[in-house]
């Protein structure tokens, strides 16, 4: 298993709630998800920061993996939104992706895995790091 020495980390464009109820049902430590803007403790309908696109997610898996070397990374994605992040580092695998994803996975060579037990993760993009955190 992974989790003694690697760090297992969520990429959602849902809001922080749902993403730390989806994090701990699945058992990750840490999540990057969309930011609700907030004002005297409650939400103010604002987003701050948002994870929809692939732009977006790359940019936050970027500045997450300043943590950490790139080398044997690995990211997961379902949908064209993640193309980004799956560019961000050196292993991609596209999880029962949707037509536009499988197309970039094709044209890239990227793995593509289309096993209905990852059905689970469908709609969030589970990112993992092999590598020690140093």
């Amino acid at each position: 298993a992974l989790r003694p020495t690697h760090e297992l980390v969520l990429v959602t464009g849902e809001p922080p709630p749902i993403a730390a109820g989806v994090a701990r049902r699945l058992g990750v430590g840490r999540y990057l998800s969309s930011i609700l803007g907030v004002v005297g403790g409650q939400f103010d309908g604002t987003v701050t920061s948002c994870l929809a696109t692939a732009d977006e997610k790359a940019s936050a898996v970027r500045s997450f993996m300043r943590e950490y070397s790139h080398e044997g990374s690995i990211a997961f994605g379902d949908s064209a939104a993640d193309v980004g992040m799956l560019q961000a580092v050196p292993n991609r695998v596209c999880i029962r992706p949707d037509d536009a994803l499988r197309g970039v996975a094709r044209r890239e060579g990227w793995a593509v895995v289309d096993n209905p037990e990852f059905s689970s993760v469908i709609g969030l993009t589970v990112v993992r790091n092999l590598l020690d955190k140093g």
